[in-house]
C-alpha cells in the first residue's frame, strides 16, 4: 500500500480523509504501472493473488437501497485483508463495479477529473449517494420502525443498524446501542439494558431480545395493544372494548391477552 495512504484504510471505512487535497495524486501514472510486469514487486504479486476477481465485487447501480455502502465496505475489507495492495489496483477495477445509471455518473466523473485514487472516489460516492434526501428517508424509516415482539429480533436489529449506519456512518457502537434501546417499549428497554452492557454488538442485542421474547411476557401486552399486531392477529380489540357482563376484571383481561399473544408468537 502507498505509505501516504495506509493509515486511512485501516480506520472506519467512512472516515473523512484528512487533508484530502494532499492525499490526491493528480499526476497520472505511466501505463506500465497499471500492468502486470517487471515493475511489480514480489509483495505486490503476492497481494494480487489474494485480490478478489472484479466479477465478485458488489455492484453499485444507484438504485439499490444500500449498494454504495456495500461497495465501500467491501473495498475496506480488501485493504484490511491485503494491506499491501496498491491503491490503483482497486481503482482500475471500479469500472466493472458501477452498473446502470451509476455507471453513467462514474464515466462522467472520470472524464471531468481524470484518474484518481480510492479516497477521492470514496468521498465522492458518499457525497453523491448519501445525500440529504436519502439520509432523511433513512431517519424517518428508523424512527417509525419501533420494536414489538411480533417482529423477528435479528431482522429488526439488522434493519435498524443499517439505517443508523446510513444516518451516521461513524456512529459509535455505544450510541447505536442506546438508539436501538429507545426504539423498544419502556419495560423491554429497561430489561435489555440491564442484561447488556453499552459495548454489546448488534448480534448480542438481537440474541438478548430473542431470549426475552421466548422466556418472558415483557413487552407482549404492548404488542397486543399495537394496531399492527391486531391487524395480523384479529382478536378482541382491547380491554376498553370488553363486552359488558363478561365477568372478567381488567387484570384478568390483560392476562388473557398476554396468554393469547404468547400462543401467536410460538
Amino acid at each position: 500500500m502507498e505509505p501516504h495512504l495506509q493509515g486511512h484504510y485501516l480506520d472506519n471505512p467512512y472516515q473523512e480523509e484528512i487533508k484530502l487535497d494532499v492525499l490526491l495524486d493528480n499526476k497520472p501514472r505511466s501505463s506500465s504501472q497499471y500492468q502486470d510486469g517487471d515493475n511489480i514487486t514480489s509483495s505486490e504479486k503476492k497481494a494480487l493473488k489474494h485480490l478478489p476477481k472484479a466479477s465478485s465485487w458488489p455492484n453499485l447501480s444507484g438504485v439499490g437501497e444500500y449498494d454504495h455502502m456495500e461497495l465501500i465496505d467491501y473495498i475496506y475489507g480488501i485493504f484490511i485483508g491485503v494491506p499491501s495492495i496498491p491503491d490503483y489496483w482497486i481503482t482500475a477495477r471500479l469500472n466493472t463495479a458501477f452498473k446502470g445509471h451509476a455507471s453513467i455518473w462514474y464515466t462522467q466523473m472520470k472524464e471531468i477529473h481524470g484518474r484518481r485514487n480510492w479516497p477521492w472516489w470514496k468521498s465522492h460516492i458518499i457525497q453523491n449517494y448519501s445525500n440529504g434526501t436519502w439520509i432523511w428517508q433513512k431517519t424517518m424509516s428508523f424512527e417509525n420502525d419501533k420494536y414489538s415482539v411480533d417482529k423477528d429480533p435479528y431482522e429488526w436489529c439488522l434493519r435498524q443498524s443499517k439505517e443508523l449506519k446510513a444516518i451516521d456512518p461513524q456512529m459509535k457502537i455505544q450510541i447505536m446501542n442506546h438508539k436501538l434501546l429507545r426504539q423498544m417499549p419502556g419495560e423491554l428497554e429497561h430489561d435489555i439494558e440491564c442484561r447488556c452492557n453499552q459495548s454489546f454488538t448488534i448480534d448480542e442485542i438481537a440474541n438478548t431480545l430473542q431470549d426475552v421474547r421466548k422466556r418472558t411476557n415483557i413487552g407482549r401486552y404492548s404488542a397486543y395493544k399495537s394496531s399492527s399486531f391486531r391487524e395480523k392477529h384479529p382478536f378482541r380489540v382491547d380491554i376498553k372494548d370488553k363486552p359488558k357482563g363478561s365477568g372478567r376484571s381488567d387484570q384478568e383481561e390483560k392476562l388473557l391477552a398476554q396468554s393469547w399473544v404468547n400462543k401467536q408468537l410460538l
